[in-house]
């Protein structure tokens, strides 16, 4: 790197004394996308423009989503001397959309999946069990007299007692669990079967004991 504004080293974190001269792998981290950097450096080599989004990392080290078009500078003869890179911060329009898409696929009570992206989860579980021939375990949860509490204590405490359960089945859940909210009452927990993990004796599901009084 040659030359910067200001707006770049208020953006990394670097000063323009640290970054004469170095490469912007100083940039790049763990998170960073290494098929668009290998585009990068295609595009450079063959002196073509460049466009392209990935996660850079500011020099404390806190990651960041930048969005950077690269052109080519020519001299008289129509070499190639220098490029120039105009970046962008996308980060706050990353987050809104991956805020936006976690609200489409959950639902707004439980925080669980909803039915619609809980029935993509389990087709693609299902496939993926079948594919690498190991076991899926399907636990179905229904609250038994669910419409009476409805009807004695209202749709608030309803909602109130979906809320919960919704509550207690996230904080039961392993990474590699997903649950869903079927629809009124009933939810289901697609498991993937790890070895080792402790299961009742005779379904074979994950056992956890959990109780929880409602007031």
């Amino acid at each position: 790197m040659h030359g910067m504004l200001a707006a770049f080293c208020e953006m990394t974190g670097w000063t323009r004394e640290e970054v004469i001269g170095r490469t912007p792998a100083i940039l790049q981290g763990e998170e960073t996308d290494r098929q668009v950097t290998a585009r990068l450096r295609r595009a450079l080599e063959a002196g073509r423009t460049f466009e392209g989004r990935t996660i850079n990392y500011r020099k404390d080290g806190r990651p960041f989503h930048i969005e950077w078009r690269t052109s080519p500078i020519r001299n008289e003869k129509g070499e190639v001397t220098h490029y120039l890179a105009i970046q962008r911060d996308v980060t706050a329009q990353v987050r809104l959309l991956e805020r936006l898409r976690e609200q489409a696929a959950s639902d707004a009570l439980t925080e669980l999946l909803n039915h619609k992206s809980g029935e993509n989860e389990l087709s693609a579980a299902i496939a993926s069990a079948r594919r690498e021939e190991r076991p899926l375990s399907v636990a179905l949860l229904d609250i038994d007299h669910f419409k009476a509490i409805n009807d004695n204590h209202g749709h608030a405490m309803g909602d109130l007692v979906i809320e919960r359960i919704g509550r207690l089945i996230n904080q039961h859940l392993n990474r590699q669990d997903i649950g869903i909210r079927w629809g009124g009452g009933v939810s289901a927990d697609p498991s993937r079967y790890r070895p080792g993990r402790r299961t009742t004796g005779s379904g074979g599901l994950p056992k956890a004991d959990c109780q929880h009084t409602f007031s």
